[in-house]
């Protein structure tokens, strides 16, 4: 069934102090911009800001929608993908990577014109994509346990980092130092060594609750630096 999706703009209000952060909403709403007539369900988006472009992974229509945050409207939409989940902009190269987790390819495109750079084949289930700014990377998770790591130079894959399961959601620390990884199906959060990509057994932190896995499972993490905890959503 092909439905109208939309995508909400929001503007983030930056509180000078507490009682600011409890007078003001934490997001205004700027305006919703139509995606059009799209299959199924939308999944990850990133950003250019430079060319005020966001890009949406339309993971049921099998396609990438480019949307003008300027004109509020599609410029451009690539399609010919493989259920598009992951999604990332690396700003150097100008380069849009794209993971499908149909064929678990990860997709290149040029930014200026989106046409097609290559294709990275992971596997199976190519999902989450994080740009690793300290060591300019591409990282990927796929499979039924690691990350992908991508060298953006050469577009290719150049090492792994390996996990006990599929990984979900996972995020860099604001060193750049670490990764939290969300793996589901083994019921952790783990800790990994960016460099060595080993698991630090000090960070490895079981998140099953005293019930069933399959009652509750975790989905995603988020790396909240002003206080330097771990969120599990």
């Amino acid at each position: 069934m092909h439905r109208l999706m939309m995508a909400a703009v929001l503007i983030g209000l930056l509180p000078a102090g507490a009682s600011v952060a409890r007078d003001q909403p934490p997001l205004a709403l700027e305006a919703k911009i139509s995606l059009g007539t799209v299959k199924g369900r939308i999944d990850h988006m990133a950003v250019d800001p430079d060319r005020q472009l966001l890009y949406v992974a339309e993971l049921g229509n099998d396609s990438v929608a480019v949307v003008d945050l300027a004109e509020r409207d599609v410029a451009h939409r690539i399609g010919g993908l493989s259920e598009p989940q992951g999604i990332a902009y690396h700003a150097p190269t100008g380069t849009l990577y794209v993971a499908n987790a149909g064929d678990g390819s990860v997709r290149l495109f040029q930014a200026f014109d989106f046409a097609p750079l290559g294709r990275i084949d992971l596997g199976a289930d190519a999902d989450n994509i994080r740009i690793d700014a300290w060591r300019d990377r591409i990282v990927v998770g796929y499979g039924k346990g690691a990350l992908a790591v991508i060298d953006p130079a050469s577009r290719r894959k150049v090492g792994d980092m390996r996990l006990d399961g599929h990984p979900e959601s996972f995020q860099f620390d604001e060193t750049g130092g670490r990764i939290f990884v969300n793996v589901p199906s083994a019921d952790q959060v783990v800790g990994l060594d960016v460099v060595t990509g080993r698991k630090s057994p000090s960070s490895r932190a079981p998140v099953r609750p005293p019930t069933s896995r399959w009652l509750w499972m975790p989905r995603t993490t988020d790396w909240w630096s002003r206080f330097a905890r771990l969120l599990v959503l």
